[in-house]
C-alpha cells in the first residue's frame, strides 16, 4: 500500500480514535510528532497517565520538519 488515504490504513482505526489513538498506544516510547499544531488530546492524556509527558515531541514548523527530524533521532538515543 503506498496511498495514505486508502481505506486499508489502520483498519478499524476510526474504532480506535484514528492515528491519534495509534500514537497514544505508543506511550511511554519517545515519539515525535509533526505537521500538527498540538498534541492530540487522547496523545497527552495517555501519557501523561504513563507518567511520560515529556516523551513527546511536537514540530510546529513542518518547513523545517526534514531537518528536525533528524536532530530528534540523533538526540533521542
Amino acid at each position: 500500500m503506498t496511498d495514505l488515504q486508502s481505506p486499508d490504513f489502520l483498519p478499524g482505526g476510526a474504532r480506535y480514535h484514528d492515528l491519534p489513538g495509534m500514537l497514544a498506544v505508543a506511550a511511554p516510547q519517545a515519539t515525535w510528532l509533526t505537521g500538527e499544531k498540538e498534541i492530540p488530546q487522547i496523545v497527552t492524556q495517555v501519557y501523561h497517565i504513563e507518567k511520560a509527558a515529556d516523551a513527546v515531541t511536537i514540530n510546529a514548523s513542518p518547513t523545517s520538519s526534514r531537518s528536525a527530524a533528524i536532530t530528534w533521532l540523533l538526540e533521542s538515543k
